[in-house]
């Protein structure tokens, strides 16, 4: 439920939103902010799931932290930099491993090759973001 603005001065409505709550059960300390790989996690099941944000917990033992995600303001703008960097990443990755797959001789080269010849064909078939 969140709270909104209501019809009549002074009044107050609510609405209903979706929101994933994923829970990490921690067993050193709660990161306080979260990880941005948690947070990352976080805003893709979201996104998956056509929710409006997330509730990332952490717990240890008896103690919880809940940090609100969301995937459509600031200062992240998650759902944004998701489809701006992330998905086309994502895309290219699995056309690369789609088209090694397809390959034999390309799948055996890459996986026989030093890690100059792994960088090359990693930055060919469109995932230079891969290498080091």
């Amino acid at each position: 439920l969140t709270r909104g603005e209501g019809e009549g001065e002074g009044e107050e409505s609510w609405a209903l939103r979706t929101v994933v709550v994923e829970v990490k059960s921690r067993v050193r300390r709660i990161a306080r902010p979260p990880a941005l790989h948690d947070q990352l996690q976080a805003v893709a099941y979201s996104l998956m799931l056509r929710a409006e944000a997330a509730h990332l917990v952490q717990t240890l033992g008896e103690e919880m932290d809940v940090s609100p995600v969301e995937l459509h303001g600031p200062p992240m703008w998650h759902a944004a930099n998701f489809e701006a960097h992330v998905l086309p990443r994502l895309r290219a990755f699995a056309a690369a491993v789609q088209a090694m797959r397809a390959d034999v001789a390309a799948r055996v080269s890459y996986l026989c090759g030093d890690d100059r010849w792994r960088d090359r064909l990693l930055r060919e078939r469109g995932c230079g973001f891969l290498v080091k």
